[in-house]
């Protein structure tokens, strides 16, 4: 079917309106008709060279950061303020009430804001801190750092730097700036949690073990604390004290559903699936409501691992169809391959498993998809060894094989 018949089928179960002019950009509101899931999805477009252009969808914002910095840069404040306003309306609010567990740009910028061109600027990119331009939003944001006066925008300006840190993968500036988001807001949940994740990824093992050992003094069975202590335990290869940190959140009766596919994925790696593991990641499925590939393909990695292929394949399935992906990822062909190995097919378990690629990041690799594969390849290749060895036994005038 072509794309564009595609669209206006689709198009066909929502009623839409729109906001804006060809010359500040639009917003087109979809909602969804009586009876129809999905509800309703806001798209945001430009006019470029005579046709629309779809520059962001509502739930994924942070690019409308750059179309708002070029219309300061043509001296458009009007359509600027709209396209921030706009974004406002879209960015997701924080879960509890730490300023800092939700995206920066709600510290910069209120709906209706009569702030001048340079706040503009400012949030504009804390938005874009959050895209895959988030190199674009540095220079703003430390001159914006360089001329607070408070520490309420020292704060936001550091929250913003420290995000788009983490967007552009660069551990070293990372914990820097978490560190001095954490002495501003030292009670802050988010900003300990921030801290911390940068400390794993930078390597920094000793620093991130006291952080979370003064935190638990005062705060005894802290789930925040132990999640990043369990983090330095995976990273560095204990996983049985992975495991047991794991198991202490699970029994505060608090764990989330990455909790539960954490500790159940760990059994990949510490010599047995269990019935626990299994159920333990059947909880995690249960509470994101079957919506976490993640969960998903864990679930699957289990299933394969004790022999439930038929469940194993349905589930890498679905968890393809989630991702939006016709052809099996890199991670998704370790469960075909366990899956082909379980029916003895042995040729096609290797070339499985050979199609797994690393981690992007070499700190996930102890536990990541690629190690399991490797792992299997090891075994199949000592098998064969050992095939080999017992045939040339059998040969006639072949001496006994050695051990």
């Amino acid at each position: 079917m072509p794309g564009e018949v595609a669209l206006d089928l689709a198009l066909g179960f929502f009623q839409a309106s729109t906001e804006g002019d060809d010359v500040g950009g639009y917003r087109l509101r979809l909602q969804g008709m009586t009876g129809v899931p999905g509800t309703a999805m806001d798209l945001f477009l430009v006019r470029e060279e005579g046709k629309y252009r779809i520059l962001a969808v509502g739930t994924s914002p942070w690019d409308m950061g750059g179309e708002a910095l070029r219309r300061l840069d043509a001296g458009d404040e009007a359509a600027a303020r709209r396209w921030l306003d706009w974004a406002r309306e879209e960015v997701p609010r924080p879960p509890d009430d730490d300023p800092l567990s939700g995206p920066p740009f709600l510290l910069f910028w209120k709906k209706g804001s009569t702030a001048g061109p340079d706040e503009m600027r400012r949030a504009a990119a804390s938005l874009l801190a959050l895209s895959n331009m988030a190199d674009r939003a540095l220079p703003i944001l430390q001159d914006g750092l360089a001329k607070a006066t408070t520490d309420e925008e020292r704060l936001r300006c550091r929250f913003a730097l420290a995000s788009a840190y983490q967007k552009l993968g660069r551990p070293d500036d990372m914990v820097r700036a978490g560190r001095l988001v954490l002495a501003l807001r030292p009670d802050s949940d988010a900003a300990f949690s921030y801290l911390g994740r940068a400390l794993v990824r930078a390597k920094g093992w000793d620093e991130c073990r006291r952080l979370a050992g003064d935190r638990l003094k005062r705060l005894p069975d802290d789930l925040y604390a132990i999640r990043i202590l369990a983090s330095v335990a995976g990273r560095t290869g204990d996983f049985e004290a992975e495991e047991k940190l794991y198991g202490r959140v699970v029994a505060t009766g608090k764990a989330e559903a990455t909790d539960l596919n954490n500790l159940a994925w760990l059994a990949l790696f510490r010599g047995g699936v269990t019935d626990k593991a299994i159920d333990q990641v059947q909880r995690a499925v249960v509470l994101t409501r079957q919506g976490n590939a993640p969960s998903l393909h864990t679930l699957a990695a289990l299933y394969a691992e004790v022999g439930k292929t038929a469940e194993a394949r349905e589930l890498i399935l679905k968890e393809m169809q989630m991702n939006g992906s016709d052809e099996p990822q890199p991670n998704d062909w370790y469960v075909f391959g366990r899956i082909a190995e379980q029916y003895g097919v042995r040729d096609a378990a290797i070339s499985d498993y050979m199609k797994v690629t690393p981690p992007e990041s070499d700190e996930d690799i102890l536990q990541s998809t690629y190690a399991l594969a490797q792992k299997r390849l090891a075994a199949l290749k000592k098998d064969a060894g050992a095939r080999r060895t017992a045939a040339e036994s059998l040969l006639p005038g072949a001496g006994p094989a050695l051990e």
